[in-house]
């Protein structure tokens, strides 16, 4: 098990993203909350604590790193791996169709064109996570701490690079991952 903790006057976020797991319970693919309580800390100060399931096989970025940065695809093929959403505390409701959240690298055209987020930013974002997670790059084969102004004009006028040595269907999963209807100068290509 894995106990988050925050002082009472620091754990509104901490109290979202219990309120937030709650929503997800039994699901497989997101770790498990199994409870909140509350103690005394330091100088009598009230303390939150929020009781998760200890993912023990480490984060995605350690297997990509184990991997030597190749990505999962080094990985033998007969490990199963059961990935799950770790960290759910930088979630956020969106209060209107017309917003633009996430992570640059991950952004779809059409959040970044015309701050335009739904059901297919999301495919978008995944084809971006499961790209970095077969090739151990970023899309665009940009650096981690490129910020959105200089990824707009590759996110607006390309597809992410879908390279060579990968398997039809991964390909045939990420082309559509990244199906868009604005014509880009750069197509789906090895």
């Amino acid at each position: 098990m894995a106990v988050k903790s925050a002082l009472m006057a620091k754990s509104l976020e901490l109290m979202s993203e219990r309120s937030l797991l709650g929503k997800f319970r039994g699901c497989l693919f997101v770790i498990d909350c199994y409870g909140e309580d509350f103690t005394a800390g330091i100088g009598n100060n009230l303390v939150y604590n929020l009781f998760l399931e200890y993912g023990d096989g480490g984060t995605m970025g350690d297997l990509i790193k184990q991997s030597g940065g190749s990505g999962l695809c080094e990985l033998p093929s007969e490990e199963v791996y059961r990935i799950k959403i770790g960290d759910l505390g930088l979630a956020k409701r969106a209060v209107g169709k017309r917003s633009c959240r996430g992570t640059a690298m991950s952004l779809s055209p059409e959040t970044v064109l015309d701050s335009i987020q739904e059901k297919p930013s999301d495919i978008w974002a995944l084809g971006c996570v499961v790209l970095k997670m077969l090739t151990g790059r970023h899309p665009w084969d940009a650096k981690a701490s490129a910020k959105l102004h200089d990824l707009k004009p590759l996110i607006a006028s390309r597809v992410p690079k879908v390279p060579g040595g990968l398997s039809e269907d991964a390909r045939d999963f990420l082309k559509n991952c990244f199906a868009c209807e604005e014509p880009f100068t750069e197509a789906h290509s090895s």
